[in-house]
């Protein structure tokens, strides 16, 4: 008979799954579903930088309605955004206008997306006296801006162009979506917190795992490495 694997066996084996690194690929059968979309727009004559131009007006449309105090507008925008940054790549792909500008000006939308997202938040918090929100918000950009730190040099070293864990910005969006929409803003932002330094924490370790286990030169060997590879190239 077949050996049958335990079940604290599968449930230890999706932990290990959902809390490992990951390469972020394009799933080609799920980005199949927005084919439709993709045609519409194309019809419309969008470009893929286009749709991040409108992601970046919607959330800043969005922090508008947050410090006039109309929160649900401000949700229904902040979702906008984050659907047209998750979507232009989908698009770029889907229609074959794929670039390396379109690639870093995505990258620039985004995270001008995040500051404009935390930025009136903050403010608001501000001004309604709620202190302890403002830090805590405060406290949230640090650990988003040392995560993408942590990310970009663990893609360096694994030699991939992007690195996500078990939570990223979309997770962080959408706590930030339900959290302005059925005003429960503090405990979204405490959540998001608490991830977020679980995320750091797990990005810290395996960076120093990564570093520790590379292969150390010597500096005279570098230097004569250096030094035969200059005469190579005079010759």
């Amino acid at each position: 008979m077949p050996e049958t694997k335990n079940k604290d066996d599968f449930l230890l084996a999706g932990v290990y799954d959902f809390f490992s690194l990951k390469e972020r690929k394009p799933q080609k059968q799920q980005e199949k579903k927005f084919l439709f979309l993709s045609s519409f727009f194309c019809r419309l004559n969008w470009k893929p930088n286009f749709l991040s131009c409108l992601a970046l007006f919607l959330v800043i449309l969005a922090g508008g309605f947050i410090l006039r105090g109309f929160p649900e507008l401000a949700g229904i925008c902040i979702a906008g955004s984050w659907f047209f940054t998750f979507y232009d790549g989908i698009y770029a792909r889907n229609t074959a206008a794929e670039s390396r500008f379109g690639g870093l000006f995505n990258d620039l939308i985004n995270l001008l997306c995040d500051f404009f997202l935390l930025t009136p938040l903050i403010i608001s918090a501000i001004f309604s006296v709620s202190y302890f929100l403002a830090l805590m918000l405060l406290w949230l950009l640090a650990l988003y801006i040392t995560l993408l730190f942590c990310r970009s040099y663990l893609a360096d070293i694994m030699k991939v162009r992007k690195v996500y864990g078990f939570f990223g910005r979309t997770e962080l969006w959408w706590l930030f979506i339900i959290g302005v929409l059925f005003k429960l803003l503090p405990l979204a932002v405490m959540v998001s917190a608490f991830l977020l330094l679980l995320a750091v924490l797990q990005l810290g370790y395996r960076a120093v795992i990564l570093y520790a286990s590379e292969p150390r030169v010597h500096p005279k060997e570098k230097n004569s490495r250096t030094a035969k590879t200059r005469k190579r190239k005079t010759k």
